[in-house]
């Protein structure tokens, strides 16, 4: 960045009194900052790595809250919750990574753990209890998701290619 010179952003003046008599000490704080043009809204890989854990946290979290509101018999609003979040990974800063893409995946196959009350209590309280652990621990659990196979050390990564033929 370029800078356009320091601005003045504070003055400030202090008159003590010691043994030598009263005296005034003036002080101006000065910061430098980039001007608005030469400012760009680009994404550094850092900015694009802390989303995408703020995104595996916010999936962790809400998968979390979506079992506890199909526990309480509440799917609508499960699947609401899970549509909200899927509109949040799809416009967050990181929505072009391979990991948030894997997120929006795992989001997507966890509405269909949502369809009915029994399809709920039989596979899908499992399934998100197990992705949820898995995103929160960034470990691989039982589960086969999109997003949670990037925790696969390398040996559960050759153990899978060999039973995949």
């Amino acid at each position: 960045f370029r800078c356009s010179g320091p601005t003045t952003q504070l003055v400030f003046e202090i008159t003590y009194t010691n043994t030598s008599g009263t005296h005034t000490e003036s002080c101006e704080l000065s910061i430098s900052r980039p001007s608005v043009e030469n400012c760009s809204n680009q994404k550094s890989d850092a900015h694009v790595e802390i989303d995408e854990q703020r995104n595996r946290v916010k999936v962790a979290e809400t998968l979390k809250r979506v079992i506890s509101l199909g526990e309480s018999r509440k799917l609508p609003d499960a699947r609401k919750v899970l549509k909200d979040l899927l509109l949040d990974l799809q416009n967050s800063a990181s929505c072009d990574s391979d990991f948030t893409r894997s997120l929006i995946d795992d989001v997507r196959d966890s509405e269909d753990t949502l369809s009915d009350q029994g399809t709920f209590d039989n596979v899908g309280i499992k399934y998100l209890y197990s992705l949820s652990r898995s995103h929160y621990q960034q470990r691989a659990s039982g589960v086969s998701s999109s997003a949670a196979s990037a925790y696969l050390t390398d040996g559960q990564r050759d153990m899978l290619q060999a039973l995949g033929g």
